[in-house]
């Protein structure tokens, strides 16, 4: 028995719930992904999983030994990823995800400058602001943006983004400009949600973070019309610096409260152990972190 090779299928059966599930995955049958799982239990001398009528359920044995599986596969890949050289010809199939704003903003980009280094290479990029299972969706790498909670993905840091307060020189000539995040109390502010309302910012003040309520006449669901809304002069707005370094270079918009701004947060890539080639996801990793460090705001892993 390759111990290795019946960790992963064991880990795969955990994550995805159903040994059919794991036999579409890699390619084989129900059967034979079952005979890796005995083949284990035998080994270990433990039973793992109890085979219900509709469902796994995973035994208290197993509930350790997955940790430990996940832990090992983990180092594994990790130790691949860092030895085994990038060919200078990737070919297969990459499935990257991404939040629509930074999708469309920079991440698109980054993916096209990839697949023309490696012209075989073919990508499928989605947007999605929900949270995507890797799994059921076939995804091989998701970018996601704050702290990572699923303990069945591997995580990559790829930067950190902040968020800047900002105004058009118009609205702040005509309303005054705020010198203190309490000073927001009397401005009109653009709010990110689905209609108009009070709400609170955070900010950073002597080293401890404050909320802030502010109200606003203007509200949108997405980052773009944000933009647009506060190059108008339609108020003061938080936005990702990445969605407003030309704006505030251009002199079209301008900082506020920059002793005040909020702790960064974190841009992570996670992804499944076993998805796409050792070969095309590290090579995409570390592009993806050379990238990042080019496109203002975006820094390096908080």
């Amino acid at each position: 028995m390759d111990r290795l090779a019946a960790m992963e299928v064991f880990v795969r059966i955990v994550e995805a719930g159903s040994l059919s599930a794991v036999a579409r995955q890699i390619g084989t049958t129900q059967p034979t992904v079952s005979k890796h799982l005995a083949a284990l239990e035998r080994y270990l001398g433990a039973r793992l999983i109890e085979r219900a009528t509709r469902r796994l359920v995973m035994t208290n044995a197993g509930d350790l030994f997955y940790e430990h599986c996940r832990q090992i596969l983990a180092q594994m890949r990790t130790a691949e990823l860092a030895l085994r050289p990038p060919r200078s010809g990737l070919a297969g199939t990459l499935r990257v995800n991404a939040p629509v704003a930074l999708g469309q903003a920079v991440l698109c980009a980054m993916v096209l400058a990839f697949q023309q280094r490696y012209p075989d290479l073919a990508v499928e990029f989605s947007l999605s602001d929900r949270p995507t299972d890797l799994a059921e969706e076939q995804v091989d790498v998701a970018v996601r943006e704050g702290s990572v909670s699923d303990a069945g993905l591997l995580v990559k840091g790829l930067g950190s983004t902040r968020t800047v307060a900002v105004a058009a020189p118009a609205y702040l000539q005509a309303r005054g400009t705020p010198l203190q995040p309490q000073d927001l109390a009397v401005h009109c502010c653009v709010l990110a949600g689905g209609a108009a309302k009070a709400v609170e910012w955070g900010f950073m003040a002597d080293g401890r973070e404050i909320q802030v309520a502010v109200t606003g006449k203007f509200s949108a669901d997405d980052l773009h019309s944000l933009r647009a809304a506060l190059l108008s002069g339609a108020g003061v707005g938080m936005m990702p610096l990445w969605m407003v370094d030309q704006p505030l270079a251009a002199g079209l918009l301008v900082p506020l409260l920059e002793r005040y701004e909020p702790a960064p947060v974190a841009i992570n890539a996670v992804y499944l152990l076993g998805g796409s080639s050792c070969a095309i996801l590290g090579t995409f990793l570390q592009f993806l972190q050379e990238a990042f460090t080019t496109v203002p705001g975006l820094g390096t892993p908080s």
